[in-house]
């Protein structure tokens, strides 16, 4: 019978947010489109948009989304921001609170879901990690994004975690593009949406879930030989929040201990 429930209200869950994503197409397109606007204030729409949104999908399906740490963003101030990857839910908690300027990395494969790929045309950089010509050319446009005052938002674990460790590997990119853009990491950490679902189903439950915005780390003359400095130290950050604050890795740590 439980695994009927959560059936029926995973299925209410992502129905209500696919009856939302027509409406955020065409108010995308309308926004796109408008004249005398800038691309910084037509993004910044865009994202406002996406928060209102997803604030009344959170009321339809019980799932409480929080936000710690937002001040510490100053909005005149470009960023590289890094994130974990953890699960689908990462899309509804940055859609509802990431309202800064920025563009987003994403893989290729994202601009051809049906719909969503529209969203994603507008406000994200393409990789196809398989191509060492589009991995350059996506460096590329990242470094130009960051040089005209734009930020980045990337995930540097590449892809959703699926290793059974709180983090998968970094790698160096997010570290190496603020390094020579001499602009700040911004850490972002997603807490306790492992328990709200789990990894590789389309399994949702009723949960409270959380971004944390941790205090930026400056690059100012830092080099080169400083990136993989710059990566633990980050890593190793949102590692110590997942471990305090998060609802399943404190569990894990617990049963670690005991074993």
């Amino acid at each position: 019978m439980k695994k009927i429930g959560n059936f029926l209200y995973s299925l209410y869950a992502f129905s209500a947010f696919a009856f939302f994503v027509p409406f955020m197409v065409v108010y995308y397109l309308i926004i796109a489109y408008l004249p005398q606007k800038t691309e910084k204030q037509k993004t910044l729409a865009l994202f406002q948009g996406n928060s209102r949104f997803l604030s009344v999908w959170e009321k339809m399906v019980g799932i409480k989304q929080l936000a710690e740490g937002r001040e510490l963003i100053d909005e005149n101030q470009t960023y590289v921001f890094i994130c974990n990857h953890v699960n689908m839910l990462d899309i509804t908690l940055m859609g509802r609170y990431f309202t800064h300027y920025a563009k987003v990395l994403a893989k290729k494969e994202t601009q051809n879901i049906p719909l969503l790929g529209i969203l994603f045309r507008h406000i994200a950089i393409f990789v196809d990690r398989s191509s060492a010509e589009s991995r350059k050319k996506s460096i590329e446009s990242m470094q130009a994004v960051l040089a005209s005052g734009c930020s980045i938002l990337m995930a540097p674990e590449g892809t959703r975690n699926r290793t059974g460790e709180p983090l998968a590997p970094f790698h160096s990119g997010a570290f190496r593009l603020a390094i020579a853009a001499q602009v700040p990491i911004f850490p972002l950490v997603f807490l306790d949406l492992k328990d709200a679902q789990p990894v590789n189903t389309f399994q949702v439950k009723p949960a409270t879930i959380r971004v944390r915005y941790l205090p930026p780390i400056s690059t100012k003359g830092m080099t080169e030989n400083e990136v993989e400095l710059l990566k633990e130290t980050v890593k190793n950050r949102i590692l110590a929040e997942l471990y305090k604050e998060d609802s399943y890795w404190k569990k894990q740590a617990v049963v670690r201990t005991s074993e």
